[in-house]
């Protein structure tokens, strides 16, 4: 019999034979491996292959927190030295989403199928993040699998930081903003004609700021879709970009130029590269091959071409500070590089330079809520003083036109 040690599942896929030699195949309900063998072995079937049977439904991605902590999970086992298809029944045994679960559980099976651990997380990257196989490999490649987890596993907390604090920057002037809406849109409806008409009999014109709000009042439906189908289109775009794994890409085209966001990014995605690297050649890898290796556990197109520049000037005798018009790539790192090929402890500067560029990452981060914030309300404060106007002026401007010019 050939049988793989299974965690808790209620269905599996059976391969069994009958004492007269029969063919056998079918799905047991049952609580344990253990159990579905024996229930079978009482029927007088000889067991040859028992799997938990497929997940039937889409199985849900691996995202924020839950990936996160996987990754921790994973990252912590393998450092043990458990093998991966264990510590990845573990991980699933603890995992509240049954269809997380049965992913987790596939590529157990697969792996000890003899499938290699990135094709077997490739095959499921629509429920991992992009590159999560490409890294892993990356790892396995550097003989340091942990410390690749460790460093994506950082990136991934402050990337989940950073949307934790615009969210909390944001909500609180979206939610002021919502109402100001309302609030000119009820005005506009309902109060400002008023102004209109009375106005009218006077033979005069409301002021400017009144008319401004009556008129943006009347095209606010019109403002509201086209608002709505450009957040419907960048939704589309986004998930579009997610489905064919150019998360990456997308990151180095539209946040990298951002202020205050795309700076955060860099700074973090330099320290992965020096972390990884110095993965690399810690390992044993030459300077070509360690930085292909960092190119591929960052992910980043970028990084990845000013990876290819330093590598050429390699090839070519060239002194890496020599290289110029990198995207990312600071010249510290290359400073630090070119002092390590003379038989520096590149492994140590490398790896205070991933410390240095981190911390830098985190300051930044933690200006974002400091200068995003004042600078919402200031908007709010100033968009409130414009109705406020508006709404005044035509009681000042009437006042003046019965009291009548002074004599």
């Amino acid at each position: 019999m050939s049988q793989t040690p299974l965690p808790s599942s209620e269905s599996y896929v059976y391969h069994a034979e009958t004492p007269a030699g029969k063919s056998l195949s079918g799905t047991i309900m049952s609580q344990t491996p253990q159990e579905a063998d024996d229930q079978l072995r009482s029927l007088g079937l000889k067991v040859l292959q028992l799997a938990p049977a497929p997940f039937r439904g889409t199985p849900k991605p691996l995202r924020g927190e839950d990936f996160i902590n996987f990754n921790q999970q994973l990252a912590q086992l393998t450092e043990a030295g458990l093998p991966v298809e264990h510590g990845l029944r573990l991980i699933a045994r603890e995992m509240r989403s049954g269809r997380l679960r049965a992913t987790v559980d596939q590529i157990a099976v697969e792996l000890e199928g003899g499938t290699p651990l990135p094709e077997a997380f490739e095959k499921h990257r629509r429920q991992f993040p992009a590159l999560y196989g490409r890294l892993i490999d990356a790892g396995i490649k550097a003989n340091n699998l942990p410390a690749m987890l460790v460093n994506l596993g950082r990136y991934a907390q402050l990337v989940q930081r950073m949307r934790m604090m615009l969210w909390e920057a944001l909500t609180y002037p979206a939610v002021v903003f919502g109402a100001l809406i309302t609030v000119v849109s009820f005005l506009g409806i309902f109060v400002l004609p008023k102004f209109l008409s009375i106005f009218k009999s006077f033979g005069t014109t409301l002021p400017a700021i009144t008319q401004m709000l009556i008129d943006v009042s009347a095209r606010l439906p019109q403002i509201l879709t086209i608002l709505g189908c450009v957040i419907g289109a960048f939704i589309l775009v986004a998930v579009i970009i997610r489905a064919l794994g150019r998360q990456a890409w997308a990151t180095d085209v539209f946040v990298l130029p951002l202020p205050l966001i795309g700076t955060v990014m860099r700074r973090n995605l330099v320290a992965r590269w020096c972390d990884a690297m110095c993965t690399g050649v810690a390992s044993g890898l030459d300077l070509p091959a360690a930085i292909d290796l960092a190119g591929q556990a960052v992910g980043s197109p970028k990084l990845q071409r000013d990876g290819m520049k330093l590598t050429k000037a390699l090839e070519s005798g060239r002194t890496l500070g020599e290289v110029n018009d990198l995207k990312i790539l600071p010249p510290t790192v290359l400073a630090v590089l070119d002092l390590g090929a003379t038989g520096r402890d590149l492994p140590g500067a490398l790896q205070s330079l991933s410390e240095m560029y981190q911390q830098q990452a985190e300051l930044r981060l933690a200006t974002i809520p400091v200068i995003l914030t004042p600078i919402l309300l200031i908007g709010i404060g100033l968009t409130i003083a414009v109705v406020i106007m508006g709404m005044f002026a035509p009681m000042i401007s009437l006042i003046q036109c019965v009291s009548g010019p002074s004599k």
